[in-house]
Order: structure tokens, then C-alpha cells, then sequence
């Protein structure tokens, strides 16, 4: 008899800790589920804009004005100076 009252107080024991395991998992999920909703939001305002034909032909007409005005070069020059600077401030930083 005492084998069987030491085999189902593990048998609880171990019931406990699955419990909290599935409690630190749930927070788990629940914190990587919201890291995620803020990126779905982006990504569903980024189809839905995508999907517009003005949006197109806006950023076409966007792209031809800045490149006939020289300001493509600006642009990349001063894309390339902040991904410059972002290198050198994980450099600094490590």
C-alpha cells in the first residue's frame, strides 16, 4: 500500500509542475503574440495600400521627379551616411 500512496504523490507532484510549466508558457505565448500584432497591423496597412493602383502611379511619379531633379543622388548619399553612422554606433556601443 505505501508504494501505491508514494506513486500517486508523484504522480500530484508532477501534475503541479506541468501546471506551472503550462502557466509560464501561456505568459510565453502571450507576450510574443503581442510583439506580433503591431507587425501584422503594418504588414495588413502595407497590402492594403499596395493594392491601390494611385499608390503605383504616385510613387512612380515620385521616383521619375526626384531622379530628372538630382535628388536620387542626394537620397542615396544620405541613406548610405545613416546606415554609416548606424554601423559605427554598434561599434561604439559594443
Amino acid at each position: 500500500m505505501s508504494a501505491l500512496l508514494k506513486v500517486s504523490a508523484q504522480r500530484a507532484a508532477l501534475q503541479q509542475q506541468c501546471a506551472i510549466q503550462r502557466d509560464e508558457l501561456s505568459v510565453c505565448v502571450g507576450d510574443i503574440e503581442a510583439r506580433f500584432q503591431q507587425t501584422d497591423k503594418l504588414v495588413g496597412l502595407a497590402a492594403h495600400v499596395l493594392n491601390r493602383p494611385a499608390v503605383w502611379v504616385s510613387g512612380a511619379a515620385l521616383l521619375l521627379s526626384m531622379a530628372h531633379a538630382g535628388w536620387w543622388s542626394k537620397i542615396t548619399r544620405g541613406l548610405m551616411l545613416l546606415s554609416s553612422a548606424r554601423r559605427l554606433y554598434t561599434l561604439i556601443k559594443q
